[in-house]
């Protein structure tokens, strides 16, 4: 299955079983330009979006990406081990961290560290200075302290036992750990890989990031053959200019006003296909492809100014294109591309990864479904259709 891209971004087509799933699609860069920018899910808080925020502008760099675990870690007494995963014990503020309390619970220099984050990554998002002033840091301190307060203020009222709260919260636990451990798994990827592997890597994967070669090119189009012979005749005798020609012979309407000239550069069928998954793609990056006999006739053509044989086009017009410029296929050196590279081995590697737990859990029947589960899919997805739709 070919991994698209925009002309900035990498080409590699990868099998299913490399790629394996959409989770590292939905949790993981793909490449500049194209980031894996598909969080579609509903927002239905700021720590979610700012999860899915993570992923898209540095997932290490964001508040809750994790410190070296040293494997210590154990719930709190009388929490169950399924318990602790789902709301991890409240950890210990010393005194020397201390900056405020909330109706008895600790406010600390890490909870204003994590919320200075999120903010400076915003304000860096905008381009606004990430230098917070005093005042503003007040702010920030007031806004954590609002925050202890009004959640509190939700457990009074029950919220905590509201069937869809509840919900909604597993929602964000499952994806909050989830990408954690994407997280975690990433960076112990990443400080394992050397050099020598991500250059073996890039040799089995490089022709996904050549450049194809593209060409620009003017054209007549006819309605005969004999009109097609008599154009192909005056240009080649030189008594006439091609774009003069155009503008005297051509049935092109789009192109005549420009003597001819295709205003998109021209690849190939098939290198276009791979790259873009939709003729909207492909117009917005200023690309396009020709039919068959076209295609071999603009390609064939080997110097700028050259002209083609005329042929008959799959509009059932007879065509004949100058080449008016051209650029050759380039493979870009390892150097140029290291980041692309590095990323697309991790997300593969984590979703393979990824694969292997499911697959495990298939094996050992710990993955089920009911056999009404297709219905209630198309169920689900109506209620999301409706709630959408309301205010």
């Amino acid at each position: 299955m070919p991994l698209y891209r925009r002309e900035a971004e990498v080409l590699i087509e990868v099998s299913a079983e490399q790629r394996g799933g959409p989770f590292v699609d939905q949790t993981m860069t793909q490449g500049p330009g194209r980031k894996a920018q598909d969080a579609g899910v509903a927002r239905f808080s700021v720590a979610l979006c700012l999860l899915c925020a993570s992923v898209v502008t540095g997932c290490d760099k964001m508040p809750w990406a994790s410190k070296e675990d040293d494997g210590t870690a154990t719930a709190a007494p009388g929490v169950t081990t399924a318990q602790s995963g789902v709301t991890p014990t409240r950890p210990v503020v010393a005194e020397s961290n201390l900056l405020a309390t909330a109706n008895g619970v600790p406010l600390s220099k890490a909870d204003l560290r994590l919320r200075l984050t999120e903010e400076k990554l915003a304000r860096r998002a905008q381009g606004q200075p990430e230098r917070l002033s005093p005042e503003e840091l007040d702010s920030v301190l007031r806004f954590l302290i609002e925050a202890e307060l009004a959640s509190q203020e939700a457990v009074k009222r029950g919220l905590d036992r509201d069937p869809d709260i509840q919900q909604r919260w597993e929602y964000l636990r499952r994806t909050f750990f989830s990408t954690q451990w994407v997280l975690q798994r990433r960076k112990q990827l990443e400080n394992e890989l050397t050099d020598a592997s991500l250059a073996n890597y890039y040799e089995t994967i490089k022709t996904g990031f050549k450049t194809p070669e593209r060409r620009r090119v003017r054209h007549i189009a006819v309605a005969t053959e004999a009109e097609a012979k008599e154009v192909l005749a005056r240009l080649l005798g030189g008594s006439i200019t091609f774009e003069n020609l155009v503008r005297e012979k051509s049935l092109d309407t789009a192109s005549k006003s420009q003597g001819g000239l295709i205003n998109r550069w021209i690849i190939r069928d098939n290198e276009k296909r791979l790259r873009f998954r939709t003729e909207q793609e492909a117009e917005a990056a200023g690309i396009m492809s020709l039919d068959g006999p076209s295609e071999a006739a603009v390609f064939a053509i080997d110097q700028v100014d050259g002209l083609s044989s005329y042929l008959k086009g799959m509009d059932n017009r007879y065509h004949v294109y100058q080449l008016v410029d051209r650029q050759a296929e380039q493979q870009p050196a390892l150097s140029d591309v290291k980041t692309q590279v590095k990323e697309l081995w991790l997300s593969i590697q984590i979703q393979q990864e990824i694969n292997a737990i499911v697959s495990k859990g298939e094996t050992a029947g710990q993955i089920t479904k009911p056999a009404s589960a297709a219905d209630r899919l198309q169920d689900a997805q109506r209620e999301a259709d409706e709630e959408l739709k309301q205010p």
